[in-house]
């Protein structure tokens, strides 16, 4: 009952290349019981736009102004960078599958995602907190308002990773003419460390829009969940949904 899987893929993207690598096995010990592990490296080299040195987006935000606490809507400008290197994760990932008895079936998972060079772009708010008179803030010569924030793409450190657990059961049975089916989804989410270029933050249970971009990192709640519960009599189908998420903290 052991299965042994390997594979590699080779990319060339001209500027960069790499051999990534991927091994996974299944063990069934008995009927009942099976052991998966899989572990790979993702590669993933930065977009053609990504990489000039030109103007490749403007947008207009509201932002905070840190010197005079002003808030308004400010041009972004966002620029590419020629030296963006390729992002590249390592992931990992052990689970077992239960059998228990007939009609019920349970698995549980663990995951982790470990990234380097991750291509996060900068956050215009972020840019001006760090530097409200810096380079990359254009002001009007007259008045020192901020009109303008300029923002590029860039290889965050080492620090970014995130974790978790998922734990799926599902049970089948029936009474009478009645045929019921109960399923479960339950994710935990154990860590979620964004690196920001200067600083690596723990984001679980928070909205993560104010230190990254929201191109970059997304909200984490801790906890999601999804219920059914299905029932059918001959041509008559019931169902039934129930949905959880874990509130986050807007910051």
């Amino acid at each position: 009952g052991l299965n042994i899987n390997a594979a590699a893929r080779y990319e060339d993207y001209g500027n960069f290349n790499t051999v990534a690598p991927k091994i996974a096995a299944n063990w069934r010990i008995i009927p009942q019981i099976a052991i998966r592990v899989s572990a790979s490296k993702a590669f993933q080299a930065p977009s053609i736009q990504n990489s000039a040195a030109v103007l490749i987006n403007t947008n207009v935000v509201n932002i905070i102004d840190p010197l005079d606490r002003t808030t308004t809507f400010r041009s972004v400008q966002t620029y590419g960078n020629p030296d963006l290197q390729p992002q590249k994760a390592d992931v990992f990932n052990i689970g077992t599958t239960l059998l228990p008895f007939e009609g019920l079936r349970i698995s549980v998972d663990y995951w982790k995602y470990k990234y380097k060079n991750q291509i996060q772009l900068q956050n215009g708010q972020a840019v001006i907190n760090a530097a409200p008179n810096g380079p990359n803030v254009l002001r009007d010569q007259t008045t020192g308002a901020a009109q303008t924030i300029i923002v590029q793409s860039y290889n965050a450190p080492s620090g970014t990773g995130t974790s978790g657990i998922d734990v799926a059961g599902s049970y089948s049975f029936d009474i009478g003419a009645a045929r019921l089916s109960i399923r479960d989804n339950l994710s935990y989410l154990a860590t979620y460390d964004v690196d920001t270029g200067t600083v690596v933050y723990d984001g679980v249970g928070y909205r993560n829009n104010f230190q990254t971009s929201p191109l970059t990192s997304a909200a984490a709640p801790r906890w999601r969940n999804l219920a059914s519960l299905d029932a059918s009599i001959e041509q008559i189908f019931v169902s039934g949904t129930w949905r959880y998420v874990s509130g986050v903290r807007d910051d």
